[in-house]
């Protein structure tokens, strides 16, 4: 009865100090990881005006608003999107748009047209039901992306309307692109700001 006692007290004991080994293992583990382990910090991109005030023309009272544009949804996500020549998608984990690409979109080409036109009226949607428009541009974003080689490709269908009739005064399908100076993702966004750019002034040039 002893012995058995004896030899069932030895297992407990065998039984506590593995769990113990195991823990302390664990322990040096994760303090060897968040000490000299090394992580993959996030960087983070936003679209921006590349266009400065060069306003021509007597476009400085315009009043028009921007949107809403629809997306493909291959691109309305977080992650920098790049197509390879076999149609397949990279999706850069660690290089991300700073907030959603929609709103960054509409805002950049908003101040292009602004910085063309001089004009304090225009607006991105959605806007004010306040506010006085003549004219609105609604588009569909079919592209707006950058291949392998970091050049960018801008895609869209759009339309300039009356705002208050909604009446059409110019539809086109047009594409835009834009060669980047390296494949670096600053050099990527910088060559979709100019698709941007170029997409402004193609407004610009339809408004009577």
């Amino acid at each position: 009865m002893k012995l058995k006692y004896i030899l069932f007290s030895l297992q407990q004991y065998i039984y506590v100090f593995k769990i113990l080994i195991t823990s302390i293992s664990l322990v040096f583990f994760v303090s060897s990881c968040s000490i000299g382990g090394k992580s993959n910090p996030s960087r983070f991109y936003v679209l921006d005006s590349s266009i400065d005030s060069v306003a021509t023309g007597n476009l400085n009272n315009l009043s028009m608003g921007i949107g809403p544009f629809t997306f493909p949804g291959y691109i309305n996500r977080p992650q920098i999107v790049t197509k390879t020549e076999t149609a397949e998608l990279e999706i850069a984990e660690y290089d991300r748009w700073a907030e959603p690409i929609d709103g960054m979109f509409i805002r950049t080409l908003t101040s292009n047209i602004e910085a063309l036109t001089s004009s304090n009226y225009i607006v991105s949607h959605p806007w004010s039901r306040q506010a006085t428009l003549d004219y609105r541009v609604k588009a569909k974003v079919i592209k707006f992306e950058n291949n392998t080689k970091g050049n960018a490709l801008l895609i869209v269908q759009w339309g300039i309307y009356k705002q208050d009739d909604e009446t059409a005064v110019k539809t086109n399908y047009s594409e835009f692109t834009a060669s980047a100076k390296d494949t670096s993702y600053t050099a990527r966004v910088a060559a979709l700001n100019d698709t941007l750019a170029q997409f402004a002034k193609e407004i610009v040039d339809h408004i009577d």
